[in-house]
């Protein structure tokens, strides 16, 4: 029986398959680091042609950074931002066998492709807790902390007394949320949680034993009746 590739190696041997978003935030869980500059060290190609992909290559550096061709954006290449004689200098240095200029450019750019792709976890929620967290493990991300409050749990203390963690609540926070709370989103929720499907059956009936002063009774004379009033506290029963 084969065994089916991880995410890291889906990644490092077939990068096109990866947007650059998504690549760069596993680059960041694999190393565990919150800056792309120090996870992934980032080059332009080497030619005028477009890729057909956000990362043609990845290479992954052992102890070091990973190596990530992007054709996003850089100095030179298809979306290089100098002119095109540039480019075309890298071109033909290449094929002199030098990559001084090459090297020199990337090295320019490589922090300007890592702000870009700080800039597009800003924006992302869930990226930017789960960044956050690997940068501070022990400090509440803004983020996190407004998905706990809509959850019901203001502070990262009352969410670990529950008994499914922090992490259940954060990401569950938008069930927990929701108003009006339906069946169906619980029915969604513990077919997740369990790993099975759920069905909730509403408005089922019970038999409830309830003490004589407790039962619904007629009024008499000037009294008025207890537990009488349909739709707020009448019974149905004896």
């Amino acid at each position: 029986m084969r065994r089916r590739p991880t995410l890291r190696e889906r990644l490092f041997t077939q990068p096109r398959r990866f947007g650059f978003d998504a690549a760069i935030g596993l680059l960041l869980r694999i190393a565990r680091k919150a800056d792309p500059a120090a996870a992934v060290r980032f080059r332009s190609p080497a030619g005028l042609a477009f890729p057909p992909a956000d990362i043609p290559t990845l290479h992954d550096g052992g102890e070091a950074p990973a190596r990530a061709t992007t054709s996003v954006m850089g100095l030179t290449g298809p979306a290089g931002v100098l002119p095109r004689r540039y480019s075309e200098s890298v071109i033909a240095t290449r094929r002199d066998r030098s990559h001084a200029l090459h090297d020199f450019l990337d090295m320019l750019s490589h922090r300007l492709v890592a702000l870009f792709a700080r800039a597009g976890m800003k924006y992302r929620p869930a990226r930017s807790a789960a960044v956050s967290a690997l940068a501070h493990p022990s400090r509440t991300d803004p983020v996190e902390g407004a998905l706990l409050a809509f959850a019901g749990y203001p502070t990262p203390q009352m969410a670990d007394r529950v008994s499914g963690g922090r992490n259940s609540m954060l990401f569950y926070s938008g069930f927990f949320s929701a108003h009006p709370r339906s069946a169906e989103r619980l029915e969604s929720l513990l077919s997740d949680w369990l790993g099975q499907a759920v069905r909730v059956e509403q408005f089922a009936g019970a038999w409830l034993l309830l003490r004589r002063e407790d039962r619904t009774r007629l009024a008499q004379g000037l009294l008025p009746g207890p537990w009488s009033r349909l739709g707020v506290d009448a019974a149905i029963g004896t």
